[in-house]
């Protein structure tokens, strides 16, 4: 609502299963506004694995390696 019919909202979150649920309630609640994309940010480049509870959790982190765990 805060940006509007014309705006626009990014969102990332690099958990396939809080991906899964957030866009569920995206579809749920109509709203086609946010673009949704499956990685994490940094203040540095690079690439870093997430680990943790892959079942609608907020406790994954990120750790240093290559790809996806």
């Amino acid at each position: 609502r805060l940006v509007g019919p014309a705006g626009r909202v990014l969102s990332f979150e690099p958990s396939a299963a809080n991906r899964a649920v957030f866009q569920a309630h995206l579809t749920i609640n109509h709203v086609g506004n946010v673009e949704l994309f499956p990685v994490a940010l940094s203040e540095e480049p690079g690439t870093l694995t997430l680990s943790g509870q892959e079942v609608e959790s907020v406790y994954c982190s990120l750790r240093s390696g290559i790809g996806p765990r």
